[in-house]
C-alpha cells in the first residue's frame, strides 16, 4: 500500500497540507477494498435516487475517494462537490451486503479536504458562524434568534419572510428562516444541571441525560417530557454539568478536530458523574446527537488517554430504547388519532432502532399507524445538510412531505429533531396540515393527558 496512506487517527495531522497528497488513515481507506461494487445501495441513496448520476451514489463516491487517495483523481471542485453532495444518511450501510461502513470513508474524505483548504467555501459567511460557532453553544444560540423569535411572537414574522425575498441573502438563509419553528418561548428556559431527578416509585436505573446543543433550545419541551416519562417509570435522571455538542455538525462538515475535542470533553465529563453516581446508561432523545455519541469509540480510537470511551459508547441509549429495555405497561388513556412514522436515519441506519419505537406506540389504546411509502429514507434534514446544500435538500424535503400527505395521516412521528424542522416546514410550505410529533411526545399524551 502506498506510504502516503499512513496511520492517521481522525482529527490529527497538521493544519496545511495543500501541496501534499491526498491522505486517508488506514483504517479508513480498508473500507474502499470493501466494496464489491453490487450496487444495491444505489436505489436506498437519495441523492442518487433524485438525480441518477453515477457519482452522486455511495458506489460513486468510494470510487473518486478511492481514486483520490490513489493519486489517479485530482480533488477538483467537481469531484468535491459530488462528496459535498452526499448527506451521510448512512442508508447504504443498511443495504449493503459487504458490511462496508461508509459513513467512516466520506467523513475521513471531507477531514482531508477540509485540513488540504480544499472545500467549497460556505456561500456564506452567516451560514458558517451559525454552523460552528452558534449552534453548538445553547446560549449563543438564545442570543442569535432572539429577533427571530420576538418578530414571530409579534405576528411579523410572515412579512419579514416575504420581505426577505427581495434582500440579497442566500438561498440557505432563507430556508433557515422557514426551518425556524413557529411555536415555543422567545427565551427558552434551559435544562439546567442536577444531581438528581428523582424517579416516581422505586429506583430501577439511573441514567445521566444528553439534552443536545440545538436540543437544548428547540427540542427543551421533548427534554422535559422524556424525564418525566423516565421518572414516573422507576428511573433517577441526573443531568451533568460542562457537556459539550456532541460534535456532529463538524464531524459531519470535515471538522473533526473540534469534533475530537468536545468528545473528550463529553467522556470525561460522564466519567466524573460515573465515578460519583453510578451511571447505568447515557440518554437521548435526538437521534443524530445518539448516532455521534456511539461514534465516539472510532473518533478517539487512537486517543490512549481516551480509551474509556469505549466504556462511554456502551452506555449511550436512546430514551425509546430505555423504555422499552423497561418494559413499561401500555397506557390507559385511548388517544384515538391517526398517524404515520417516518423512520430518521440517524435511527433506523446509524443506530439499528426501528422496532422499538414501533412497539411502544402500538401499545397505545386507539393510535393507528398508517405505513409512509420510503419511511425510511432521507428527508433531507442530514444535520445541517438543509443548509449547506439546500436545493437538494428542498427537494428531498418535498418529496418526503407528499409522502406523509398521500397516509391521510393527522400527523407525523419523527424521532430526530433536524427530520422534524425539515419535515415541518415543507408540510407548511406545502400547505398540509399535518402535525409533527416527537414520539415521546406522543408516549407522554398517552400517559399523562
Amino acid at each position: 500500500m502506498p506510504e502516503k496512506r499512513k496511520i492517521l487517527a481522525l482529527g490529527e495531522g497538521p493544519k496545511h497540507r495543500k501541496n501534499q497528497p491526498f491522505t486517508l488513515p488506514l483504517n479508513v481507506y480498508k473500507h474502499t477494498q470493501d466494496c464489491i461494487h453490487c450496487g444495491l445501495c444505489l436505489p436506498a441513496c437519495p441523492t442518487y435516487t433524485e438525480n441518477q448520476e453515477e457519482q452522486d451514489s455511495p458506489r460513486g463516491r468510494i470510487h473518486l475517494i478511492k481514486g483520490l487517495a490513489d493519486g489517479r483523481i485530482d480533488p477538483t471542485p467537481q469531484v468535491i462537490k459530488h462528496l459535498d453532495l452526499c448527506l451521510d444518511c448512512r442508508a447504504c450501510e443498511t443495504a449493503c451486503p459487504s458490511g462496508v461502513v461508509y459513513h467512516q470513508l466520506i467523513e475521513g474524505a471531507r477531514q482531508e479536504i477540509q485540513l488540504k483548504g480544499l472545500g467549497v467555501k460556505e456561500k456564506s459567511k452567516l451560514l458558517n458562524m451559525m454552523l460552528y460557532h452558534v449552534f453548538p453553544y445553547p446560549k449563543r444560540l438564545r442570543l442569535f434568534l432572539l429577533f427571530p423569535r420576538l418578530l414571530q411572537k409579534c405576528k411579523l414574522w410572515s412579512t419579514w419572510l416575504k420581505f426577505s425575498k427581495i434582500l440579497p441573502l442566500s438561498f440557505a438563509i432563507k430556508k433557515m428562516q422557514y426551518l425556524l419553528p413557529s411555536n415555543g418561548a422567545v427565551w427558552p428556559s434551559e435544562l439546567k444541571p442536577s444531581q438528581g431527578i428523582k424517579a416516581h416509585h422505586t429506583k430501577r436505573l439511573r441514567v445521566a441525560f444528553f439534552p443536545g446543543c440545538v436540543g437544548s433550545f428547540f427540542n427543551q419541551e421533548v427534554n422535559q417530557q422524556a424525564i418525566e416519562l423516565l421518572n414516573q417509570f422507576g428511573v433517577d435522571v441526573v443531568v451533568p454539568e460542562n457537556q459539550a455538542c456532541c460534535g456532529a455538525i463538524h464531524q459531519h462538515g470535515g471538522k473533526v478536530t473540534q469534533a475530537v475535542v468536545m468528545a473528550k470533553q463529553n467522556v470525561a465529563t460522564f466519567k466524573k458523574m460515573n465515578e460519583s453516581q453510578s451511571i447505568d446508561y447515557i440518554c437521548n432523545t435526538i437521534a443524530g446527537c445518539g448516532a455521534m455519541l456511539k461514534d465516539y469509540a472510532h473518533l478517539l480510537a487512537s486517543d490512549e488517554d481516551f480509551r474509556e470511551s469505549e466504556n462511554f459508547v456502551g452506555k449511550v441509549k436512546d430514551v425509546t430504547e430505555i423504555l422499552e429495555l423497561l418494559e413499561i405497561k401500555p397506557p390507559e388513556k385511548k388517544l384515538n388519532v391517526v398517524m404515520t412514522y417516518h423512520h430518521a436515519c440517524h435511527h433506523i441506519h446509524a443506530q439499528g432502532i426501528k422496532q422499538g419505537p414501533l412497539k411502544l406506540l402500538n401499545q397505545i389504546p386507539g393510535l393507528r399507524l398508517i405505513p409512509l411509502e420510503q419511511e425510511d429514507m432521507c428527508c433531507g434534514a442530514a444535520g445541517t445538510y438543509n443548509l449547506t446544500e439546500a436545493e437538494m435538500a428542498a427537494s428531498l424535503g418535498k418529496r418526503k412531505a407528499d409522502f406523509i400527505n398521500k397516509t391521510g395521516a393527522d400527523s407525523v412521528i419523527v424521532a430526530n429533531l433536524g427530520c422534524m424542522m425539515q419535515i415541518n416546514a415543507h408540510l407548511e410550505l406545502s400547505n398540509y396540515n399535518i402535525k409533527v410529533l416527537h414520539p415521546i411526545t406522543v408516549l407522554h399524551r398517552a400517559y399523562f393527558g
